[in-house]
């Protein structure tokens, strides 16, 4: 059932998954049941003329079994409490009012989309996050499903305790709006649509409310083709300012599928409703209210089995819609999770500009069934200016009247003893600033960094095997050289741009890090001189036969790296970038110590460039193999690597090898797919489940659902039991 006096585009693609489901259903359960389903109009959307007369009508001429829709709060609430009355399961598809969370009153109904209740959550864990206490919610007054939605979340924030003011408008005439608004609040919520919302910015920036004192949230339903990412392009001579101004929004929506499936559907939706109706999907995704139509149909048809196969009553509504609460059902909009009460737990998503693309993109997520919001590690929100979020209120106040930002009249003398107090301090920190400063400098210049000839003493014999492409050097300070040119004589890597990379080099105190101890210049090049490790690199124990190394040991070599790598990611290195087995080096102790770290600061960032020998490629992500710039989630995949040589003594894609070129290898793992292609996995001991799972997850194609180092340390500490595992 929809509440609409015709067909329009919403209608025509309801039409469409409802047949679309209908028919899933009739394949899984033809043999069972058939379900008839008729598609009523109900008069003018959401408005209560005419409402009750046209379902008392379906359901005595129908005999209907169960009622999907309508769409609109006020219209549900009408047809929830007549469906109740009957004993009739009725399954809500929109962001329906809150007042029929209300199950006493409505006890057969059941959400399918999100009550504005689970949707303000989003809001107010956001709010709570960044400390804001005092909203300002903007709506479209004329139109009526977003004006219904804004007064629903309104009455949820003021039983929440924020403070909210809420200023609806009719005319397009956005700065007095907005200037009453800066009256009250730094926080603006706008429900309207895309292009009014594009409108209202503007104005914004025309008064000067999108240089970061202010922050913008823009409740987003669906995205429509004409704008997609880009929500500010209009291809309008206003694109270049709205683009600068859209730096102050944030952008909240329900959660999207990324799956395969949810994409062939997509286009399956958009193929059938052209062939069924003539229609052509211009401006409309399929969203969260007409995948809410497929769902009701999918789920429900599933209860129904279930209640054939028990013996029970398919006409006893009250217990129908009881089957579906509390319980976790998977459609084609994902997990939907039913909470106790009948209404689903959908998941939101924040959403910032990247300023380099001007796309939006996901920060963060919320889980409305945990009811957590989790920011995604490998982005984060741009705040215009960089003055991070704003402050609830103004130091001066909203209106700029706090007594303490008035500027007093001072006496001469007070006046003169403040400036000379003022300008000590101002002189004072500048010293202190300029010393530090001037103490680098003198570190640098002093060249600390620079190993003479003759402090090295050249090993009689290379440690290592055939295996390693390491020698070693040693001093009297127990030096190691890495004697690979990791420049060219082109590059002077000990330039004034090249030396802060060398500084936090040799900050760096962490056991599993080889210690930096400076450069030794030949004609050949320039070499890194860091700390000896006599039992030569992982891949040389790993490949030595004689060698026992049982799950304890392993374990070990696991930990140590996590470690290494989790202390060099919250450094100012940030990142490794080239990070495999043969610069993971082992010393005396068999403690395990990353090497070579800090190069893409010093070679470039172009990793591919730098690569002397293919088979490295294979510690590369995906990702990394396409083009794009290495990362931490890029290296724990190369992490994920070295677990499957440690776990397996085998390298990675060895089997594989065999049959085929590493060049054809790389290949594979660059194509995207269902199935990423990953190395084999040979037969291995019962201890090393979890940490199998645990690998797997590190090396998964999408970068975004990789762990960090900080979560993986903690799944570690679980599988063995030690933060800091050793064995020796």
């Amino acid at each position: 059932m929809l509440t609409l006096d015709k067909v329009d585009n919403f209608g025509y693609t309801v039409l469409t998954v409802t047949n679309m489901s209908l028919a899933k259903v009739d394949q899984l359960y033809g043999d069972v049941f058939k379900i008839n389903y008729t598609f009523k109009y109900a008069g003018e959307r959401c408005t209560p003329k005419g409402k009750m007369t046209t379902i008392a009508e379906t359901k005595y001429s129908t005999g209907i079994d169960v009622f999907i829709g309508p769409v609109c709060g006020t219209d549900l609430e009408i047809a929830a409490c007549m469906a109740s009355s009957w004993n009739i399961p009725i399954i809500s598809t929109s962001g329906s009012s809150d007042l029929v969370t209300n199950k006493t009153e409505f006890s057969t109904l059941t959400n399918m989309a999100f009550t504005m209740e689970k949707f303000a959550l989003f809001y107010v864990r956001l709010f709570n996050f960044y400390h804001w206490e005092n909203i300002i919610l903007i709506y479209e007054e004329k139109h009526p499903l977003l004006s219904l939605l804004a007064k629903s979340l309104y009455d949820v924030f003021i039983r929440m305790n924020i403070t909210t003011i809420i200023l609806p408008f009719k005319e397009r005439n956005f700065e007095p709006l907005l200037q009453e608004g800066s009256k009250h609040s730094r926080v603006f919520a706008t429900i309207s649509t895309d292009d009014d919302f594009r409108k209202l910015i503007l104005a914004a920036q025309s008064l000067g409310m999108t240089n970061g004192e202010y922050v913008h949230l823009f409740i987003r339903f669906y995205e429509v083709e004409h704008t997609g990412l880009h929500s500010w392009e209009r291809k309008d001579e206003f694109d270049e300012v709205a683009r600068s101004a859209y730096d102050s929004v944030l952008v909240l929506q329900p959660s999207r599928p990324e799956s395969k499936l949810f994409t062939q559907f997509v286009k399956d939706v958009k193929e059938k409703a052209f062939n069924e109706y003539n229609y052509t999907m211009h401006n409309e995704e399929v969203n969260i209210f007409t995948t809410a139509f497929y769902d009701s149909i999918s789920v429900y048809a599933q209860i129904i089995n279930e209640t054939i196969t028990n013996g029970g009553d398919i006409r006893d509504g009250l217990n129908i819609s009881k089957r579906m609460k509390n319980r976790v059902f998977h459609g084609i909009s994902g997990k939907i999770s039913i909470d106790k009460n009948g209404d689903r737990e959908p998941d939101f998503q924040l959403l910032d500009m990247n300023m380099d693309s001007g796309d939006f993109v996901i920060v963060a997520e919320y889980f409305g069934s945990i009811g957590t919001m989790v920011f995604r590690n490998d982005t984060s929100i741009h705040w215009p200016s960089d003055r991070g979020p704003p402050k609830n209120i103004p130091d001066c106040g909203f209106k700029g009247d706090n007594p303490h930002c008035k500027v007093k009249v001072f006496n001469s003398t007070g006046l003169i003893a403040g400036l000379f107090v003022a300008v000590f301090l101002v002189v004072g920190v500048a010293g202190l600033i300029m010393n530090r400063r001037l103490k680098k400098e003198a570190d640098l210049k002093s060249q600390w960094w620079n190993i003479r000839l003759e402090d090295i003493i050249f090993r009689s014999q290379v440690v290592g095997s055939k295996h390693s492409k390491f020698s070693m050097l040693m001093s009297t300070d127990e030096l190691r050289s890495l004697q690979n040119e990791i420049t060219s004589t082109t590059t002077d890597f000990t330039s004034h741009n090249k030396k802060p990379a060398i500084y936090k080099m040799k900050d760096l105190q962490c056991n599993n890090l080889v210690k930096f101890f400076g450069l030794y210049r030949t004609l050949r090049g320039v070499f890194l001189v860091m700390e000896d490790c006599s039992r030569g690199s992982l891949q040389d124990i790993l490949q030595n036969d004689s060698l026992n190394l049982d799950w304890d040991f392993k374990a070990a070599l696991v930990t140590d790296l996590a470690n290494g790598m989790s202390y060099l990611h919250a450094s100012p290195i940030l990142i490794h970038g080239r990070l495999n087995s043969d610069r993971c080096i082992i010393d005396s102790r068999f403690v395990l110590k990353i090497s070579e770290f800090g190069l893409p600061s010093i070679l470039g960032s172009n990793h591919l460039e730098c690569v002397e020998n293919e088979k490295e490629c294979i510690w590369f992500a995906p990702e990394c193999l396409r083009g794009d710039k290495v990362s931490q989630s890029s290296d724990v995949y190369s992490f994920a690597m070295i677990m499957f040589e440690i776990l397996t003594r085998m390298s990675p894609f060895e089997e594989e090898t065999e049959k085929t070129s590493i060049h054809d290898v790389i290949r594979k793992v660059k194509t995207k797919g269902d199935n990423p292609f990953r190395p084999s996995l040979p037969a291995l001991s019962d201890d090393v489940p979890k940490m199998i799972d645990l690998m797997q997850a590190c090396w998964d194609e999408s970068l975004f659902k990789r762990p960090t180092f900080r979560s993986i340390k903690k799944q570690l500490k679980e599988i063995t039991g030690y933060v800091h595992y050793s064995v020796r």
